[in-house]
């Protein structure tokens, strides 16, 4: 009769474990797929974010700063004999000098080098 207890225990032991160690088994792996879903999740929204951030770059360098060195070259091409025109002239183009820069850097900080790849750079 003992026996007979010790087995059924040790089959119910034997059992339990396997019941348990499959439990842990499919935690394990369901932990797993949330894991590589998430880090799938956030990679695309970096991606997503990069991608974003180089479209607004390549705007401001394409497309503002050649617009405002056209401007300030049509403010070179005017003359005037008046000398408070002439300084009016001179702050504006160095004020759309300094605007141009702060473009530049806006758009080198918005994609920085790590970013581009090397042959397509700007």
């Amino acid at each position: 009769m003992e026996e007979k207890l010790l087995t059924i225990a040790g089959l119910a032991s034997a059992v339990l474990g396997l019941v348990l160690g499959y439990f842990i088994y499919t935690l394990v792996r369901q932990h797993r797929a949330v894991t590589i879903w998430q880090q799938d999740r956030i990679r695309a929204e970096v991606e997503t974010l990069e991608a974003e951030r180089k479209r607004i770059a390549m705007n401001l360098h394409d497309d503002i700063g050649p617009k405002l060195s056209a401007i300030k070259l049509h403010i070179n091409q005017i003359e005037t004999p008046d000398n408070f025109n002439k300084s009016l002239m001179e702050k504006s183009n160095t004020q759309i000098d300094e605007v141009i820069q702060h473009f530049r850097d806006v758009s080198f900080e918005l994609l920085p080098n790590t970013l581009v790849p090397h042959s397509n750079q700007f």
